[in-house]
């Protein structure tokens, strides 16, 4: 028998989705750069941890009219949020249905506990919705219909203010980025980088690397520190690893490999104040 912590969270909200843009649509080993599906996971997670549970199992940590302690108060080991959605590409709003939100010691199962106690709920009411996973541990696992992003590029390239490209361009700081590459590196060689971040995830976007290879690479970080880490280059190079923070605001540290089999590992610092323009 799995041992299962469940919350569940029945709202009807209207979700209208604002212009803004940055982070991934992925799990474990799957994480890319996807700027409409993080505005969307943004605008969703924010208006659901938001809210007050209306209902919560017997014997859980959670307490009816309190808010979800989804991000740190779960006990069991993963943990994931399906909600049942509805995509309207005309007017670019997401209606929530039913959120549902489950817990495991086995990565699996908390994201099919969250899926079934969804579809249970959608059948019950008759909700004219799709279940499908917004969260999995922590990491955004979005998935837009092509209709909705099509829409929606359109809307926020048109629409995006001064003062909303002010913000994005605010949150970009300068690291310098130690690196070693088994077989693509002679030696370990320093870049600069631009590192874009959004709350726990960090973007770097047409990097020039290792020979002139242009790569765009995601961070994704859990309260404690730990990450993971991935990156995509224009020539079909691929690599993915962990990675540990130093610090706040004192970079952070990784390793991994890319799907040669080659070695990695790397050190990222903050650049000085007068290098960040």
């Amino acid at each position: 028998m799995r041992n299962v912590l469940m919350f569940i969270l029945v709202v009807a909200v209207l979700a209208g989705c604002v212009d803004k843009g940055t982070q991934s649509n992925g799990n474990v080993g799957n994480t890319r750069v996807d700027p409409v599906a993080d505005e969307i996971y943004n605008e969703l997670m924010g208006k659901i941890l938001g809210q007050k549970l209306t209902t919560a199992s017997n014997g859980t940590n959670a307490k009816v009219g309190l808010k979800v302690p989804y991000r740190d108060g779960l006990t069991m080991r993963y943990k994931a949020i399906a909600a049942c959605l509805s995509w309207d590409a005309n007017s670019k709003i997401v209606k929530r249905g039913y959120t549902q939100f489950f817990s495991s010691d086995d990565w699996g199962y908390a994201e099919v506990g969250a899926i079934n106690g969804c579809e249970g709920k959608k059948n019950q009411k008759s909700l004219n919705c799709k279940c499908q996973t917004i969260d999995h541990n922590d990491v955004n696992v979005l998935k837009i219909p092509a209709d909705y992003r099509r829409a929606y590029k359109k809307t926020s390239a048109a629409t995006m203010s001064k003062k909303n490209v002010a913000a994005l361009k605010s949150n970009e700081k300068r690291y310098y980025l130690d690196l070693a590459w088994e077989k693509l590196l002679d030696q370990r060689k320093v870049y600069s980088v631009m590192v874009k971040q959004v709350k726990r995830a960090g973007y770097v976007t047409s990097a020039s690397l290792i020979g002139g290879k242009t790569c765009d690479a995601v961070f994704h970080f859990k309260p404690s520190g730990l990450g993971e880490w991935e990156v995509n280059c224009v020539d079909g190079t691929k690599a993915v690893g962990v990675m540990q923070t130093q610090g706040q605001d004192k970079g952070s540290k990784g390793n991994g490999f890319d799907t040669n089999g080659n070695k990695i590992n790397f050190v990222m610092t903050p650049a000085p104040s007068a290098s960040q323009r």
